[in-house]
């Protein structure tokens, strides 16, 4: 019995969503307004070329009211308007609001700062449904609530600011002009950034994108500086060591340099790398510029013993873990003394650790070291070395010397 009026209620509750959603999701119509149009029109005055204004009446389930179209935009830009703001691709444009979709360089190009503002003055005029306001397939349509339409004005003032936005949205004729002037002036960091990667990418050879190239190389912001010397490939290389020296520059951006610089002079890489690692102390984060100019010295197949035992000491373990590999593959006598340093008294377990094996390593190759013939002491330097018995004798912690372990 129980059962069997669970069935009923779950069916009746089904029956009653579908009852609703057909009412709520029926069809719109939408009645064409001569009258409305011609008196728009006669408001505005000649529309730029190629653009045409067309209004109707509508009525919905969800809104009635006035649709006012533009038509003669890009049509392969589809434009919407999120008042919470969620677009996960707003760096092309430079608003999460404004939800963008199509080609990433027609994105870039039309979303310029004039156009970002025109929209997002075309969604706040009053009356307009924000939520309703799209570009779809070369059409600006935008929905005006019918209590707002009534008065006197308000359907001019919005006329006027979809003309404007449509004029800035037509279909652009040189897109790498556009994207070149977002790189030099834009205000947002993002929409520089993301139309100078379109250029490069895109538009590789074109003049538009040399000279974006070039004013990006100059400027006052150390990320644009860096696409740009990465865009120029080997000319790009003064760019990048300008930019190790330049202000303001942060840990990411100057480790990307230097791993897009692969390989620099050792003398430039011992100043960053000391640098690096006084910023570190400090409680500047360098970390990852020091890692990349290890990683650096070790594709120029440079070692150096002194330099690398500051890294060894970083409280960083991330940094002395790298000086400790690149000293450990070097094989040098002379980096034992840092590594049994650090096997002694760095925080890091893992530092320790890696180190003891890399003195072990280290000597294993020393020239005079036979097969086997190493000494681990036991205490607290975790130092290896030579026995002064004969091969494989060796000693741990808590034997005799010379004796082996069970």
């Amino acid at each position: 019995m129980i059962e069997a009026a669970a069935v009923v209620l779950f069916c009746g509750g089904y029956i009653a969503l579908l009852l609703y959603g057909a009412g709520r999701w029926r069809r719109e119509t939408v009645k064409p307004d001569p009258a409305l149009q011609e008196r728009l029109q006669a408001a505005l005055g000649p529309l730029p070329e190629g653009l045409s204004l067309t209004a109707a009446r509508i009525a919905g389930p969800l809104l009635d009211g006035t649709r006012l179209v533009m038509s003669g935009l890009c049509p392969e830009l589809h434009v919407t308007f999120d008042p919470v703001g969620s677009d996960p691709d707003a760096a092309a444009v430079g608003d999460a609001r404004i939800l963008a979709h199509g080609p990433r360089a027609l994105v870039s190009a039309f979303f310029q700062e004039a156009a970002r503002g025109a929209w997002l003055e075309l969604a706040a005029c009053d009356g307009v449904a924000p939520d309703r306001l799209q570009l779809f397939a070369g059409e600006l349509r935008v929905d005006v609530a019918e209590h707002a339409a009534a008065r006197p004005g308000v359907l001019e003032r919005v006329a006027r600011a979809a003309r404007s936005a449509a004029t800035l949205l037509r279909a652009a004729h040189d897109v790498p002009a556009r994207l070149a002037e977002n790189v030099a002036s834009d205000p947002v960091t993002a929409v520089r950034l993301a139309s100078l990667d379109t250029l490069g990418r895109e538009f590789a050879g074109h003049a538009s994108t040399q000279a974006a190239l070039r004013a990006a190389a100059g400027s006052d912001v150390a990320e644009l500086r860096l696409e740009a010397g990465r865009l120029l490939g080997e000319a790009g290389r003064p760019v990048l060591i300008g930019l190790l020296d330049m202000p303001g520059a942060g840990d990411s951006t100057c480790a990307s340099a230097v791993d897009a610089l692969r390989v620099i002079p050792t003398d430039l890489a011992a100043t960053l790398l000391l640098r690096a690692l006084a910023r570190d102390a400090r409680g500047i984060a360098a970390s990852l510029t020091a890692r990349s100019v290890i990683d650096a010295l070790r594709r120029a197949g440079v070692a150096d013993a002194a330099l690398l035992a500051e890294a060894v000491r970083s409280p960083a373990p991330e940094v002395a873990l790298e000086a400790v590999g690149l000293l450990a593959d070097a094989g040098s006598a002379a980096a034992v003394p840092a590594l049994q340093d650090a096997a002694a008294h760095h925080p890091s377990d893992e530092v320790r650790r890696r180190a003891r094996l890399a003195v072990a390593d280290v000597q294993s190759r020393l020239p005079d070291a036979a097969p086997g013939q190493l000494s681990l002491d036991g205490g607290a330097s975790g130092a290896v070395s030579l026995a002064a018995e004969s091969g494989g004798q060796v000693s741990l912690a808590g034997t005799e010397r010379g004796q082996k372990k069970p």
